[in-house]
């Protein structure tokens, strides 16, 4: 009966540590901004601004400094759910697409707060305690969870499910030999309104919520201009989507690079775009050059590429991974291109999976 009582008081003790833990970590932003904001009387006045900009239809309409920080204090430990997963990040948007919410985040004491808010965050992303509706993803028919890899003990964490892995063969490259033709690099949905068809002289491409030249949006590669006036197809990657990037050509990778966004990066630069990305370069035999750009969320915090500079690639090759959040996948091509596009460029929301023919060259 001792070493039973005993052994219930360790648990009882491990739970109550845990859960302390937990709860501890769950307020720790909510903290460090409370106080941050208390010290800074002029902090307090330009968030005050910022929410007082917002209209009637906005969430932050009539809200103050107080709700902002409980905002993040319930951000900070919530565990996703297929039917509000972009609940925060929606909201998050409403109030730093603004000038004045822009500039908030921009001051270099708010993004080093946000920045280690997002780290937290992640943390409990990689924590048992994350895991907790991961079933309810699984049992939603979208996933295709028979497609993906699943451990044997189960996803420990939501970050595991995220970035799960699809079961060899899953998909096939079609005409996987063929030059003349590409393919889909991701499972995701086809986005007219973002994409540019057919060719023009293009000059400012949408990244999300950025709006960036075509050079910028390759940090000024000696490649870049290649792509003016090309083509550009946007893929939207969601929740049931394996997050995984593979090669949509035969070639190899002249140029590769992962750039911070605002969130990412201590700098004292307010003009960083929002959002995290990392672009490729692939010169091949019959497209020229293709640009492929991966692009995260504002609290996407892993944009990976597991490909180097001179790889040579095949289609169907892995050349990288998103972490948790919404992600989007842009394909760029140079401009004295004639394409026969295989997919409808007049319909917004066409399914695509991961080796599907997007475009054939017309001659």
């Amino acid at each position: 009966m001792k070493a039973i009582s005993l052994l219930l008081a360790i648990v009882t003790y491990s739970c109550f540590i845990s859960t302390s833990f937990a709860s501890q970590t769950c307020i720790s932003s909510q903290i460090h901004l409370d106080k941050m904001l208390k010290e800074d009387g002029n902090l307090q006045l330009k968030l005050m601004d910022a929410l007082d900009s917002r209209p009637s239809t906005s969430y932050w309409y009539k809200k103050k400094n107080k709700d902002f920080i409980i905002f993040f204090k319930d951000w900070q430990c919530y565990v996703p759910h297929p039917d509000t997963l972009s609940k925060y990040n929606i909201i998050m948007a409403d109030f730093v697409e603004t000038k004045e919410g822009y500039y908030f985040m921009s001051i270099p004491f708010v993004r080093s707060w946000f920045i280690s808010f997002l780290n937290e965050r992640k943390a409990f992303l990689n924590s048992p305690e994350s895991a907790a509706n991961i079933q309810e993803f699984i049992d939603d028919t979208k996933t295709k969870i028979n497609e993906f890899i699943v451990p044997k003990s189960g996803f420990m964490n939501f970050n595991s499910f995220f970035q799960r892995k699809l079961k060899k063969n899953a998909r096939v490259v079609s005409m996987a030999n063929n030059e003349k033709c590409l393919n889909s690099p991701v499972d995701g949905t086809f986005n007219k309104e973002d994409s540019i068809l057919p060719n023009f002289l293009n000059t400012q491409v949408k990244l999300k919520t950025d709006t960036l030249s075509t050079k910028e949006v390759f940090n000024n590669s000696p490649y870049a201009s290649k792509f003016v006036g090309g083509n550009v197809l946007n893929i939207t990657l969601n929740y049931y989507n394996a997050h995984w990037l593979y090669s949509p050509v035969n070639g190899k990778i002249v140029d590769q690079n992962i750039l911070a966004g605002l969130y990412n990066l201590e700098s004292s630069n307010q003009d960083l775009p929002q959002h995290k990305r990392g672009y490729l370069i692939v010169n091949t035999e019959k497209f020229g050059y293709v640009g492929i750009v991966a692009v995260g969320l504002q609290t996407v915090s892993e944009v990976n590429f597991l490909s180097s500079i001179n790889d040579d690639v095949k289609k169907g090759d892995v050349l990288g991974h998103f972490g948790y959040g919404g992600s989007t996948v842009i394909v760029f091509f140079e401009s004295n291109l004639q394409m026969d596009f295989k997919i409808d460029l007049n319909k917004s929301g066409t399914s695509l999976e991961i080796g599907q023919i997007l475009s054939c060259i017309s001659k």
